[in-house]
């Protein structure tokens, strides 16, 4: 069976992937799901171990690696300076209400202490006008 090549086929599937990138995503699976098998399948290469000979390979995911610990370990540290933040702004709110509670406490005994003394002034004026009475009385 001879069968000529079907020369279309490379033009579709160029106007295909041309039309996938001017699109919009919608717009584009909607087109993907026209023609399925125009698309070709993501493929996943595994790991070969022959990369891992190379010591620049060895380098480099050592490197991402440590990359990695360090990343984890900043956002483990990010959760507990947000913890000892949030633990700081609540002793801050509690202080600050016991200031303004001292305040107030420190005003009534201020008013307190200013009547003890009108008080005072009050019983020594009438001490000392009651002496003056008697040594009118005297004379």
């Amino acid at each position: 069976m001879n069968r000529k090549p079907n020369r279309t086929l490379p033009l579709r599937l160029f106007a295909l992937c041309l039309a996938t990138l001017t699109l919009a995503p919608a717009q584009a699976r909607a087109v993907q799901q026209v023609r399925p098998a125009l698309v070709a399948p993501t493929i996943r290469v595994p790991a070969s171990p022959a990369l891992h000979t190379n010591p620049q390979v060895i380098a480099f995911e050592n490197d991402l690696a440590a990359y990695r610990q360090t990343l984890a370990a900043l956002q483990r540290d990010g959760q507990q300076l947000e913890a000892l933040r949030a633990r700081l702004e609540a002793r801050l709110q509690a202080l600050s209400d016991s200031k303004e509670l001292t305040m107030l406490q420190l005003q009534d005994l201020l008013s307190q202490r200013q009547q003890a003394v009108l008080t005072a002034t009050e019983l020594i004026k009438k001490m000392n006008d009651s002496a003056q009475s008697i040594i009118q009385n005297i004379k």
